[in-house]
This record gives structure tokens, C-alpha cells and sequence, in this order.
């Protein structure tokens, strides 16, 4: 799963976090998704923004 903790620092970050992980997610067998509840500092903005950039990089709707 994902690095839960990044997604609570904002759009930048997130989007920093997922360029990170893209060429691990290309080779596949990896799935970038939170495996289990979202920290209370992920704002319900910053989780949206992350599905969406999320489906944008990787194809993944949410």
C-alpha cells in the first residue's frame, strides 16, 4: 500500500510520493492504495486529490 503518512502532507507532497512509486506501479504487482483507515491528518481534499492524480498517473479509477 501506500506511504498513508505522505498523503497527509498536501498535493505536493502527494504528488511527489506517487512520481516516486510510478516505476514501481508500471512493472505492476503493486497497488497503490491505502490498505487500511487514512490517518486523521488526511483532509477528505488531499484524499480526493490523490484518487484523482492517482486515476491521472495510473489508470486506476477510484
Amino acid at each position: 500500500g501506500v506511504d498513508k503518512l505522505e498523503l497527509g502532507k498536501g498535493p505536493a507532497a502527494i504528488k511527489a510520493y506517487l512520481e516516486s512509486i510510478a516505476g514501481i506501479v508500471e512493472r505492476g504487482g503493486y497497488i497503490p492504495f491505502c490498505d487500511h483507515r487514512c490517518p486523521p491528518n488526511v483532509t477528505p481534499e488531499d484524499y480526493l486529490y490523490y484518487l484523482d492524480l492517482k486515476e491521472e498517473m495510473f489508470g486506476q479509477p477510484r
